[in-house]
């Protein structure tokens, strides 16, 4: 006997599930699209109504409606940010942000000034990673501009795949100086930028970075707190003492500065920030995918 089925109430029923098992907005499509596809006796279902597949009408039809009811109901709440991170670029007294693209295998990033350009598969025009750089301000770039931009793009490449790598080990502290992070943008993102705002949490993420691999080497967090604090000079000797990769101490006062920072103590410029997020990046890439305790 023929059974009559109400797509629709199939779709809800999945999605229900899927929130109850706590599957978030931005991943619940592509969970959903599998789920559809064991309902109807594991029939293929596309991941996108643009790329169908051939001979397989009733499960392209059912990408087609899916995708048209997770659209109708979460709109733009599905898009999802599969960037590496990003980092600030100062050219000509302004702070431009720019985008770092999570890839795969290698990607050979370039600078070509005709925003048209994209490249191939495997390739990125730098300039395309800030969305508010305009054709007539990327054509008035000087060579000297460009290849400055290149090199901290490529140092901020090579930074954040570190730290995608932490992530991936669930690296203690891991999402606190993500937030760190997420926190600077905030502050460099308004109208009204908070440069102390963002000097104290690039301080921020660096003590906790430190911190996260005395605690992955067995300190507890007690003696963290007790013995260390806020000094970042103290975690930096502490760090150098318990690894045998070594980060510098010098320069410190690049990304140093009190907690009043946050209240307006302390004049700070785009610059302080530029060289708190270059601090930071070289922190990072001195630490490495993966430390190696010191023998004591």
């Amino acid at each position: 006997m023929n059974k009559k089925i109400i797509i629709n109430d199939v779709f809800e029923n999945i999605d229900s599930r899927l929130i109850q098992e706590g599957v978030p907005i931005t991943l619940r499509y592509i969970k959903a699209t599998g789920e559809v596809s064991k309902y109807f006796d594991n029939i293929p279902v596309p991941l996108s109504s643009k790329n169908l597949l051939p001979n397989n009408d009733f499960g392209n039809q059912l990408t087609i409606w899916l995708s048209s009811w997770y659209d109708a109901k979460y709109g733009n709440n599905q898009q999802y940010d599969s960037d590496l991170g990003f980092f600030y670029q100062e050219i000509r007294g302004d702070l431009w942000r720019f985008r770092v693209p999570d890839f795969y295998g290698r990607c050979m990033f370039f600078i070509d000034t005709n925003l048209e350009i994209c490249g191939a598969n495997n390739e990125t025009n730098i300039l395309r990673m800030c969305p508010q750089l305009t054709q007539a301000y990327v054509n008035s770039l000087n060579e000297n501009e460009m290849q400055q931009l290149a090199s901290n793009f490529n140092l901020a490449v090579e930074t954040l795949q570190i730290l995608n790598t932490w992530k991936i080990k669930k690296v203690p502290l891991y999402k606190d100086f993500d937030a760190d992070l997420k926190t600077i943008s905030a502050q460099l993102g308004n109208h009204s930028s908070n440069y102390g705002q963002a000097r104290w949490g690039y301080l921020q993420c660096a003590e906790k970075i430190l911190k996260s691999w005395l605690l992955d080497a067995g300190y507890r967090e007690e003696k963290l707190r007790k013995d260390f604090g806020h000094n970042i000079r103290k975690l930096l000797s502490e760090f150098n003492k318990c690894y045998i990769e070594r980060v510098s101490i010098t320069q410190i006062d690049d990304i140093a500065c009190s907690a009043g920072a946050r209240y307006g103590e302390g004049d700070f410029s785009k610059k302080d920030i530029i060289k708190a997020q270059e601090w930071l990046f070289n922190l990072v890439k001195s630490i490495g995918d993966a430390p190696r305790l010191a023998m004591r």
